[in-house]
This record gives C-alpha cells, sequence and structure tokens, in this order.
C-alpha cells in the first residue's frame, strides 16, 4: 500500500520537479550559455534540498495517514460539562446546539449557556432541549469582572464542574481608529480580551485540580495579520492568540491533561461582519478570491471546533488556505506582504462593512451590576442585548 502510494506520489510530482529543475537547469536551444550559468547559479542557493520531491512525498504521506488516524484518536466528550460565553445567537449558539445534540448520539454534553442577552440564550435553550439535550442559560455581561464571578459560582453550583470553556463572546466596531471613540476602543478590550481572563481564572483552577479540561479561545484570522479599518479589532484578536500560546506553554508545565484550542477563522456569516469580504485592486480577481476565501456559516464552522475538540487540536484555521498566508507572513518582506494583501482584497475588504450592531451608549452602563440568571431564576427586566457573537 505504502509503495503504491509512493508511486503515485512520485507521479504526481514528476511536471513538478522538470519546471524546477530541467527547465532552469539545463541548456535550451536558443538559450544563451551566460543565462543558464546563471540560473545554475541560482538554483545553488535555492533553499530547496536535494531530495525535495521525496521529503515532500514524506509530508504528503504523513498528512494523509494523519488524517486517517484522527478519527480512530477522537476522545470522547459525552456528558461532559461546557461553558459557552456570546451563547445566544451565531457561531457560539452553533456551537452549543452541536455539542448538546443528543438526537443522532453526536456528543451529549451538557451546555451552560452564557450571553447577556438572557432571552437569546433562554431560546436556544429550548432549542437543545427539544433535541434531548441539557442546557441551562446564565445571563452575564462578560465585561464586569464581580458578574462573570456570580455566574460562576452559579454555574459550579449547578453542574458540580466545568470540563469545556469556549470563549466566544467578541464585538467588532468596524471604525478606523482615529475615527472610533474611547468607549468603543474599550469595550472591544474589555469583551474580547479581559472577559477571557475572566472565565480562564474562574473556571481553569477546577480543570487543573481534575487534570481533565480543554480552553477554546475564539479568536480570528484578524489575528495572524492586520486588516485596515480593524485596529482595535485585530489587536483584541492578535491578543487573544498570544494569550492562548502563552496559557498552553503555562499549562505544558503545570497539567498537560488541560488542552487548549484557538479558533482562528476567516469570513463566518453571523451579522457580526456584514458586507465584509475580499475586494482585490484587480477587480477581475475578486471572483476568484471570495471563491477561496468565502464566508462560512456558523454551523460549519461549529462543527469543525467540536472536532478540533475531540482531537485536541492546538490551532484551527478556516479557510485551510489562510495557514499558507500566515506563512507567507513570516517570511514575506513587509513591502511584498502589503502588496499581497492589496492584490488578495484583504486591505479593503472592509470598505462596504454594515455596522449591524447597536452602538455602545444604547446598551446598558457596566455599573449597574446584572445578577446572574438561570431558569431558575426570576427576573422582572431584561437589559438590552449586547449582541456579542
Amino acid at each position: 500500500m505504502f509503495a503504491t502510494l509512493y508511486n503515485i506520489g512520485e507521479g504526481f510530482l514528476h511536471n513538478l520537479q522538470f519546471y524546477t529543475k530541467e527547465i532552469l537547469c539545463l541548456p535550451i536551444e536558443g538559450m544563451p550559455q551566460s543565462i543558464h550559468s546563471y540560473t545554475s547559479e541560482i538554483m545553488k542557493y535555492l533553499p530547496i534540498p536535494f531530495y525535495w520531491d521525496r521529503i515532500l512525498i514524506f509530508f504528503l504521506l504523513f498528512w494523509f495517514l494523519r488524517e486517517m488516524t484522527f478519527p480512530f484518536r477522537e476522545k470522547n466528550i459525552k456528558g461532559e460539562v461546557v461553558v459557552i460565553t456570546g451563547a445566544g445567537g451565531g457561531l457560539g449558539r452553533a456551537t452549543a446546539i452541536r455539542l448538546a445534540d443528543n438526537t443522532k448520539k453526536l456528543n451529549g454534553c451538557k451546555v451552560a449557556l452564557i450571553d447577556k442577552d438572557l432571552k437569546a440564550i433562554e431560546q436556544v435553550r429550548d432549542e437543545i432541549k427539544r433535541l434531548g439535550g441539557i442546557a441551562q442559560a446564565f445571563q452575564c455581561d462578560v465585561s464586569n469582572r464581580e458578574n462573570v464571578a456570580q455566574v460562576a459560582k452559579a454555574i459550579l453550583s449547578e453542574f458540580g464542574h466545568v470540563d469545556i470553556l469556549i470563549n466566544n463572546a467578541g464585538i467588532v466596531s468596524g471604525d478606523r481608529l482615529l475615527e472610533e471613540s474611547d468607549s468603543k476602543t474599550e469595550q472591544t478590550f474589555k469583551i474580547n480580551v479581559l472577559s477571557v481572563m475572566w472565565t480562564l481564572k474562574e473556571f481553569l483552577p477546577g480543570m487543573i485540580e481534575r487534570k481533565h479540561g480543554h480552553v477554546v479561545t475564539i479568536a480570528s484570522s484578524a489575528g495572524l495579520f492586520g486588516v485596515n479599518g480593524l485596529v482595535s479589532y485585530c489587536a483584541s484578536k492578535f491578543a487573544l492568540k498570544g494569550l492562548d500560546e502563552a496559557l498552553r506553554g503555562e499549562l505544558h508545565f503545570s497539567c498537560p491533561q488541560v488542552k487548549t484550542t484557538v479558533v482562528c477563522p476567516m469570513y463566518v456569516n453571523t451579522g457580526m461582519f456584514e458586507g465584509a469580504q475580499a475586494h482585490s485592486s484587480i477587480p477581475f480577481l475578486n471572483p476568484l478570491f471570495r471563491t477561496c476565501f468565502p464566508a462560512h456559516e456558523p454551523d460549519y464552522i461549529a462543527a469543525k471546533i467540536v472536532t478540533a475538540i475531540k482531537r485536541n487540536q492546538t490551532v484551527l484555521v478556516i479557510p485551510k488556505l489562510v495557514y499558507f498566508a500566515h506563512f507567507l507572513h513570516a517570511i514575506l518582506p513587509t513591502a511584498v506582504l502589503d502588496l499581497a494583501m492589496d492584490v488578495l482584497g484583504v486591505s479593503r475588504s472592509m470598505s462596504k462593512f454594515k455596522q449591524t450592531r447597536p452602538s455602545q451608549s444604547q446598551q446598558q452602563p457596566h455599573s449597574q451590576q446584572q445578577q446572574p440568571h438561570s431558569q431558575h431564576q426570576p427576573h422582572s427586566q431584561q437589559p438590552p442585548s449586547q449582541q456579542i457573537s
């Protein structure tokens, strides 16, 4: 089997080898000898190993075997307790439903839904229960440290412990830095970054004590490279990427049984980035780039997240082409990178962005601290939705 795969791979790479070796290094009729000598000299300094084709085949075989064996090594998360912030809609809602869905014995997790919009998470809770799952709704302003502590206490009282923490809550203003109000900038970091710190401090100690757990951080491809018009949002997502890496390093020494996953999707159809899409500086390339970097549905991203949790995958980037873009970001000169971002349409992707979220002034001030609510506690008044996802 391995010999057959190797032969197939070797044949597939034959043409590529011809173009990189035969054309550049062998004399061609009509080519001056000086040019042939020049190209041959260049090939000596290219960072391509002598047996690069066999090395590439090895990695292709490795990837094939990895994808073949991963399903046999997926951990069983049935019955585990999951906390999801920003679970009232979008990606948080889709992930919660997929984790709790017990109709086809997919996962069957117990889910604690956190959002400032109590009505939204109650609807998600009811939908999960119709699917035979277990869920409770907890109203919380994740940017408020005291409120997070109160809700965490209520969740631990309800479920006893937490196995999986998914920090999904986030907002975006879409304003340029000098046009963005100070309150929007501060709120972006409170919800996108500080809330992650607060939930970690509440639930991570229990995971370490039981030597079992998983922390999922929903970052963004905007945490891999900067985007025009998203200064505060990119800064917050870069912070989450660094937080995940540093946390993984700490856990490696203190409690390797607790795993981490950082998720970096590109465009997701949640309404959070309404109108955002690739706008290349070369217009006729727009259909190609919008096909390569499509806006995925929340259910698709949620399925990938659940799979990543089961496989203990440390980094999940969607779509996979962004892995390559991240690699180019590390090796290209800045001027070339800026040109590539312009051609790929990333630099102008926010040109038609529409703000569909309510402004911060329309939301309840944080000084009016909210008490945690679950379905067992009465509530007389619902605060305005924070529209986080």
